[in-house]
């Protein structure tokens, strides 16, 4: 929905340009650099990043309260070098996605069904967040509400502990926005040229 429109429009408008200012060859090559001198400079904005919403045994360990020192110390890595954790084999996920909390549950993983800790912490699947019934369904978006989850501790969204949403958390970065207007621009310009360039090349 941003590359095509931004791709087509700069190729387009290039064009456009071109035979609207009458440029001569010349002009068509300082009109080319110039765009490839702004898209270099907005290739800084692939520096703008948000953070990765939490998920338990994946990317943060569960809550310190539910577990002991041992299962602490298995997901010490997990602060240091988080991208290591990617790397493991399947065995090793299991591992992470089982504590205390949830052990009793006979939780598959295969059944991913990601949901949203009152917390704030994404959790692999119901199961896997220690929950043991389904409170209600909200009326407005039709996601069900699970209650009484042994892993989830908190008093964040919904005012009572141990509660998750179904789906993925929100993320609260507000970079988005201003990422895809200056990704927009950048793609512009990088096909702003492309018929110039051609047309320069001809001549």
């Amino acid at each position: 929905f941003m590359v095509v429109p931004a791709g087509g429009g700069g190729t387009l408008l290039g064009g456009y340009i071109v035979k609207r200012l009458n440029l001569r060859c010349r002009g068509i090559i300082r009109f080319c650099m110039m765009c490839a001198l702004v898209s270099l400079l907005a290739i800084f904005i692939f520096l703008v990043h948000c953070p990765n919403v939490p998920m338990a045994g994946v990317t943060a360990p569960y809550q310190s309260g539910l577990m002991g020192k041992h299962q602490l110390d298995q997901y010490k890595h997990l602060y240091d070098k988080p991208s290591k954790s990617l790397l493991r084999n399947s065995s090793s996920t299991e591992l992470n996605l089982t504590v205390s909390c949830n052990a009793a549950c006979n939780c598959a993983r295969e059944v991913y069904n990601p949901v949203c800790g009152a917390d704030g912490v994404m959790y692999y699947s119901p199961c896997h967040a220690g929950c043991t019934s389904i409170n209600h369904t909200e009326p407005s978006t039709g996601k069900q509400v699970y209650s009484g989850c042994g892993c989830v501790v908190g008093n964040v969204s919904w005012g009572e502990e141990g509660s998750a949403l179904t789906g993925k958390c929100s993320s609260s970065c507000h970079h988005m926005p201003v990422f895809l207007s200056l990704f927009f621009v950048t793609i512009c310009f990088t096909f702003l040229s492309s018929i110039p360039a051609v047309t320069a090349t001809l001549r």
